[in-house]
């Protein structure tokens, strides 16, 4: 079910995108101390992630996602944090953020957010062209 909450928020339905038809090396990196495992999973996460920022492949080199709960033990409202740092090819990485009570609405607002980042980073690269 998280990957179906990363794929509704900010975004209709999708296609899923296997690497194999991408043509595509994009390698996704997913870091978080058996955080993910709430998330649905590595390869869950790897999934939507692929699917969502499909139509940016060929333009991205790496996607790093980080997961963390920053008050451990100590517990709060919105104490899970997603950051997903992502590499265009020949260009800076950008980050962006996002915070939730649980893990998979937090990586969802940080995958709507890339998607948004994205869209902005290469289209101001193409409106130059």
């Amino acid at each position: 079910m998280p990957e179906q909450q990363i794929d509704q928020i900010g975004h209709g339905s999708s296609v899923d995108v296997p690497k194999a038809q991408t043509g595509n090396n994009l390698l996704i990196k997913v870091n978080g101390n058996g955080l993910a495992e709430e998330a649905g999973g590595i390869n869950a996460i790897k999934t939507a992630l692929r699917r969502r920022l499909a139509r940016f492949e060929n333009r991205l080199t790496r996607v790093e996602v980080h997961l963390e709960d920053v008050n451990a033990e100590r517990g709060g409202g919105r104490d899970k944090r997603c950051l997903i740092e992502l590499r265009p090819a020949g260009g800076a990485p950008i980050a962006v953020t996002d915070f939730a009570g649980e893990v998979a609405p937090s990586l969802a607002g940080a995958t709507t957010k890339a998607v948004a980042a994205m869209n902005s980073h290469f289209g101001k690269l193409d409106a130059q062209r």
